[in-house]
């Protein structure tokens, strides 16, 4: 028996040893922005000790009409809404687009909480801020939230946290329920383990076929070069440990209840072929919040606002140019 135990002993400290070790024998690829403004309509503010790369975009006529920030989902960033801009803009809305912490340009660091309700109160000071810019007539305006998938989460919280400065929620295939950070054991925060999820990540991940593979699935077609590049681009990490263990350890649903509650006209736009978050979510979100409105996309998969974006944008303007 005590044979046995010296040799199971053995056996764990030899484990212990390779993964303590193992990790420090891969590099973990890291990038930084060549350029101080990564776009032309790039703009970081630094909300706390946070810093949050955002895309803000004037109306193309002298009277603004509305605010609408656009908030994009796991593993997108401000690109995701590259095909939407324009036409909001041309109708006279002012556009806000945003990096949440850990995608894009935005902070990548350690120690960021990622729930949806910090999200909230990030997003909400950020508002904030550019309202302080704006001349008053525009300033006076509410905001209309728009999220994709996890974003969907984010804009929630916020239209739940301050109702009275949302004119309207749009949810594109958004990803509202079952998020427990709570079963992620606290082990993910070990520096050797820090660092493999670090090394798989900038290594298995951050792929070019990985990617595409990725892309293929949320789009229903395959992705061309440029949208494989730039998505990768928002993904690298930049520093080292980097998010990861915190967003997985912290990232948190907000419940629905102060949504069902108020009165902020809902949208919920989905594609036909969507398999990343099924049918099941709007149906419950209706059945939660009968006011919801929802919309679905002939033909297309979870990205529709990339993929179809004039039938997008065509159901988004009228959704937020209708009078309740």
């Amino acid at each position: 028996m005590k044979k046995w135990m010296k040799r199971i002993l053995l056996f764990l400290l030899l484990v212990f040893v390779l993964i303590s070790i193992l990790p420090y024998l891969f590099t973990v690829e890291t990038s930084s922005p060549t350029n101080e403004k990564p776009f032309i309509e790039s703009r970081f503010q630094t909300i706390g000790t946070t810093s949050i790369h955002y895309r803000s975009y004037l109306p193309l006529i002298d009277k603004t009409k509305g605010k609408i920030i656009m908030v994009h989902g796991l593993g997108g960033s401000t690109f995701s809404w590259r095909n939407n801009v324009q036409q909001l803009q041309d109708a006279g809305y002012l556009v806000v687009t945003v990096d949440l912490p850990g995608f894009g340009y935005s902070d990548k660091r350690p120690g960021i909480d990622h729930s949806q309700e910090a999200r909230s109160e990030l997003l909400w000071s950020l508002l904030d801020t550019i309202d302080l810019s704006l001349a008053a007539d525009t300033r006076n305006l509410d905001w209309t939230l728009v999220g994709h998938s996890m974003g969907g989460g984010t804009v929630s919280a916020m239209a739940m946290n301050r109702s009275e400065d949302t004119e309207k929620l749009v949810l594109v295939s958004g990803a509202l329920f079952d998020n427990n950070p709570s079963t992620v054991p606290n082990l993910i925060y070990y520096a050797p383990i820090e660092r493999a999820i670090d090394v798989v990540y900038s290594h298995v991940i951050l792929t070019n076929k990985r990617i595409n593979s990725f892309l293929s699935s949320a789009y229903g077609r395959n992705p061309s070069k440029k949208e494989i590049d730039c998505y990768l681009n928002g993904l690298k990490l930049s520093d080292s440990p980097s998010f990861i263990p915190d967003f997985l350890k912290t990232t948190k649903s907000k419940p629905l209840e102060k949504l069902q509650k108020n009165k902020v006209p809902i949208l919920f736009l989905t594609g036909e072929n969507d398999t990343w978050v099924p049918q099941e979510q709007y149906k419950k979100l209706k059945e939660r919040i009968p006011r919801t409105k929802v919309n679905v996309i002939k033909d297309a998969a979870h990205c529709s606002m990339e993929t179809h974006p004039k039938k997008f944008n065509s159901l988004l303007l009228d959704f937020i140019e209708e009078k309740d």
